[in-house]
């Protein structure tokens, strides 16, 4: 079952995903939250971990386009408001 703050991230990254898709240059791009563990970091290879300080127990955006992960946003440890901040800083610059 999902917490709170895992429905809010994902909410966060949603709201978004769409905002990018209505109002930015690209229809191709999903916003995604996830929180990196032992079961899920072997999604990403070596290169991806190292590149974008991919590490377990860590909070993350996930911006990607289709076979593509452009970018990582860590948001361990902030506020609902503060990640949102950041994640929509990278897009307002990125897209």
């Amino acid at each position: 079952m999902e917490n709170t703050r895992t429905k809010n991230m994902r909410d966060i990254a949603s709201r978004i995903e769409n905002m990018i898709i209505h109002y930015g240059r690209r229809q191709d791009i999903t916003v995604r939250y996830t929180s990196i563990g032992d079961g899920n970091i072997n999604r990403y290879n070596d290169f991806q971990r190292r590149y974008h300080g991919i590490l377990t127990g860590n909070e993350y955006f996930m911006i990607e386009e289709p076979g593509a992960l452009l970018y990582a946003v860590n948001v361990t440890g902030d506020s609902l408001m503060t990640a949102a901040a950041e994640l929509m800083a990278l897009v307002g610059k990125k897209f």
